[in-house]
Formats: C-alpha cells, structure tokens, sequence
C-alpha cells in the first residue's frame, strides 16, 4: 500500500510553502549581496589590471627609449648595463603579468562560487520543501485519523480506533483523544440501556 505523502494540502503545502518563501527570501538577500560585493571586487580587479598594464607599457617604452640612447652610444660600459637593465626589466615584467592573470583569475572564481552557491541553496531548498512535506505527513496523518473518528462520533457510530504510524506526531493529544472517545461511547452505551 503506497502512503499518500500529501494528506491535508492545505495544512501541508501551506506551512512547506511558507517556510520555503522565507527560505529563499534570505537565500535571494545573501546571494544579492554578495553579488554585489563580487561585482564591486571584480571593478577594483579589473581597474588594479588597467593600471598594471598600462605601467607595464610606461616601463616598457622607458627602457626601450634607454636601449635606443645606449646602442646609439659608443660606450661598451653603458651598452652592458642596458643588457642587464632590459633582463631586470623582462623578469619584472612577466612577474606583474604572472599576477594580472592571477587577477582575472579571481574575477572568474568569484562568479563560479557564485554559481556553486546559487545550486547548492536551490538544491537545499528543494531538499528542505521535500522534509516540510515528510514532517507535516506525520502532523496531518493524526489530524486526518482523529477527523474521521470525530465524522463517525457525529454520525452515531462507534469510532475505529488504530495506533498511529511510529513517526508520527501528536501521540499525547491522539492517546487523550482515544481516551475521549472511548468515554462518549461508554456513555452512550449507558444511556442506551433501559
């Protein structure tokens, strides 16, 4: 026999739908945030990458001008220092350019967490409607038993009694109820007697 997960919708759907809207509102307000905070880090990267390559070609231009003046120079002393002025310059360079590319790395990495985070929230927040449906199952299937005990007391007829499900919730209210019932059929059966 296959359980009906959806016993009252209303009650069920209701209290999973309204955990879920509160859910995703907080998830919507963490995620603009740090939207925006990433959006405001990729600016700054981006202008650090502007202004790093643009220094690079300044520092370029400069030694290149340098080289220029010292082979139109016969001095062999000044000729060996631009040798080693333009390797100096070449290490250099590739450094700043090693950490542009760790720069726009991080741009990149900051939309995939992004991303990463975005799916696993959706991913949760599909898990977490899933478990409201299972707890509120065990909340309306006891709720549903006692409502149709109740039609069967309103109608004359005596109630059927079953244990609930070991999940399930409200087992002290149930027992009392049970209690209850049994009583209002005593007292029936006493004053039927003649």
């Amino acid at each position: 026999m296959k359980r009906k997960r959806l016993i009252d919708k209303k009650l069920q759907l209701t209290t999973s739908f309204a955990v879920i809207r509160f859910y995703f509102i907080a998830f919507f307000i963490v995620l603009a945030l740090l939207v925006i905070h990433t959006a405001l880090t990729d600016n700054k990267i981006t202008g650090t990458v502007k202004d790093l390559r643009g220094a690079v070609e300044t520092e370029k231009n400069i030694v290149n001008a340098f080289i220029k003046y010292s082979d139109m120079t016969s001095n062999s002393d000044l000729q060996l220092k631009s040798q080693k002025i333009s390797e100096d310059h070449n290490k250099s360079v590739q450094i700043i350019e090693d950490h542009i590319y760790l720069l726009t790395g991080l741009i990149k990495s900051g939309l995939i967490v992004i991303i990463i985070i975005t799916c696993f929230m959706v991913i949760m927040g599909l898990i977490l409607f899933y478990y409201l449906i299972r707890l509120t199952h065990t909340i309306s299937g006891p709720i549903y038993v006692m409502t149709q005990q109740i039609q069967d007391i309103i109608e004359g007829k005596e109630p059927a009694t079953r244990p609930l499900r070991q999940n399930d919730q409200l087992r002290d209210f149930y027992d009392q109820f049970i209690t209850m019932a049994k009583k209002i059929q005593e007292e029936k059966q006493k004053d039927s007697r003649p």
